[in-house]
């Protein structure tokens, strides 16, 4: 695949566009692994209004990158938001509940996807907040490989064979570079992350918009039930026609 190139952005307002910034891909080793963001913007490089929106309302994506499986790993001060999570027993964030069960009877024509916030027997509601939350890598590296599997079997959607692994994160270096040891040690063909990418003092103030689009390009996406980034990015997904089943949950 060619390097792909960026179109003008545009800040749509409610009165007017302006232009944000010229998007230049710069990933260190692998240019064609992150997709342009356009699948992100309506057609004519306009950033899409900010959700809430009908699911309709979106425009497709571009076709998924074959063995892409993208995970949305939060780090540094969200242990403290664990904390206040489990304190407010808040649950999980729009469009990611919809694998609730009580969503899923009250509403069945909405997409369902396959994980939520479960509460397992004898498991307290603190503990199971912390399990959905805060993961170690070595619960990481178990969950991508269960995920894996169950992405082979073709039993919800036509089988995929994940091979490669892309990480939006905001985690230390440290910590993410022992995180892509253990997955590479597990068999994945090659692991990179948010870390790998150079990007210009202009292109930092939208890297999340191209974090977006790799999860949202990917075959299959791992992300936070809390978080509103990977709501964000889950909606992306359902609108554009990725099946619902590809969109997993911590």
């Amino acid at each position: 695949m060619a390097t792909p190139h960026f179109k003008r952005i545009l800040l749509v307002t409610a009165r007017h566009s302006r232009p944000l910034t010229q998007l230049r891909p710069a990933h260190r080793r692998s240019p064609s692994l992150i997709p342009p963001p356009l699948l992100l913007l309506w057609p004519g490089g306009h950033l899409l209004p900010t959700p809430p929106l009908p699911l309709h309302a979106l425009p497709n994506l571009l076709p998924a990158h074959p063995g892409l499986l993208a995970l949305h790993i939060r780090r540094g001060d969200f242990i403290q938001h664990c904390h206040h999570l489990i304190r407010w027993n808040a649950r999980y964030l729009t469009w990611n509940n919809f694998g609730d069960p009580t969503i899923r009877s009250e509403h069945p024509d909405l997409p369902t996807l396959p994980d939520y916030l479960s509460i397992p027997d004898g498991v307290s509601h603190e503990d199971a907040v912390w399990a959905h939350c805060w993961q170690t890598t070595e619960e990481i590296v178990q969950r991508v490989r269960a995920v894996r599997l169950q992405s082979a079997s073709g039993e919800h959607f036509p089988a995929q064979h994940l091979r490669r692994v892309y990480i939006a994160t905001n985690g230390e270096r440290e910590w993410v570079d022992g995180l892509t040891e253990l997955l590479k040690a597990d068999g994945w063909d090659s692991v990179w992350t948010s870390l790998d990418m150079q990007l210009t003092m202009e292109e930092v103030a939208v890297d999340e918009a191209v974090d977006m689009s790799a999860l949202a390009a990917a075959e299959t996406f791992i992300g936070e039930g809390f978080s509103s980034f990977t709501s964000n990015v889950v909606q992306f997904r359902l609108a554009g026609g990725r099946h619902p089943g590809t969109n997993r949950l911590w």
